[in-house]
């Protein structure tokens, strides 16, 4: 049993459709994976149209961009209600937040003498929450900047010159609204973290850790897996794919947790219909 629970689509800011990410997941000998697109959970619409084409089972997912102590954080969830209706008004006020600092930081790059609009940016974003790497690509298709990392290395990194911050939602706000949803909260990719936000936030009842991720090294990977059993708390791990470029392709079904991992992960969870397949 392979899963990877870290993958995002074109929902959000990845490359790949949901059914590219499923066939992909199937030929890379993949048994479950979970789309943990940003701040949505819009690709499970169209999961739940082409979910029987493949032999993959999937785990109701979503990566929420929080805060603790003024420190950003993201959070992985995982086998809540889909349907759950504050969870959709939740996402539905983020989608509408993000396009807020959109237009922000598209006046910047505009302050900047970049001919830069927002509709150029809705092409690449489409129906998806706007996130900074839609803004990037757009960049990139402008001919503004070389590349896509250039254009976060020059205008939209966190210090960058056109950077807007995000809306400031409490850690204490998505465990609430997750938990009341039957689901289960994980810290993720914790290594861009210090010491003590990652305590602060395991003293808020986070249910879980991600111990597997393509930056952790072998050190990480043990001082993480030591956290979580310290703490009780469950493992998750995953390749956090996005499709940008070829490393990330050829790494895809390397990162991942066992079946002993997800079994404490689906008996915590204890939901009937947390699988959407």
């Amino acid at each position: 049993m392979r899963a990877d629970l870290h993958i995002h689509t074109v929902f959000s800011d990845g490359l790949w459709t949901p059914e590219e990410v499923l066939a992909k997941a199937e030929s890379s000998g993949l048994n479950l994976i979970s789309i943990t697109d940003h701040d949505t959970i819009a690709a499970y619409g169209q999961i739940e149209k082409i979910k029987n084409k493949f032999n993959i089972k999937i785990i109701n997912g979503v990566e929420i961009s929080a805060t603790s102590g003024g420190t950003e954080v993201h959070l992985l969830a995982y086998c809540f209600d889909l349907n759950n209706k504050p969870l959709k008004t939740f996402f539905g006020q983020i989608k509408v937040d993000r396009k807020i600092r959109a237009v922000e930081i598209i006046k910047k790059l505009q302050d900047l003498n970049l001919d830069i609009s927002l509709s150029d940016v809705e092409k690449v974003s489409g129906n998806s929450p706007i996130c900074r790497p839609h803004i990037a690509t757009a960049l990139v298709n402008k001919g503004l900047v070389k590349n896509f990392y250039d254009a976060f290395n020059k205008y939209i990194n966190d210090n960058g010159p056109a950077n807007e911050q995000k809306i400031q939602v409490p850690v204490e706000h998505v465990l609430e609204l997750i938990h009341n949803a039957g689901g289960l909260v994980f810290l993720a990719h914790p290594y861009v973290l210090d010491a003590g936000v990652i305590n602060k936030i395991i003293s808020l009842g986070i249910d879980g850790m991600e111990v597997i991720h393509p930056l952790h090294k072998k050190q990480d990977i043990n001082k993480f897996s030591n956290i979580a059993r310290k703490f009780n708390l469950l493992q998750s791990g995953g390749s956090d794919f996005h499709g940008r470029n070829q490393t990330e392709i050829s790494r895809f079904g390397k990162y991942f947790i066992g079946e002993v991992k997800l079994r404490e992960i689906t008996a915590a969870a204890g939901r009937k219909n947390m699988f959407t397949v």
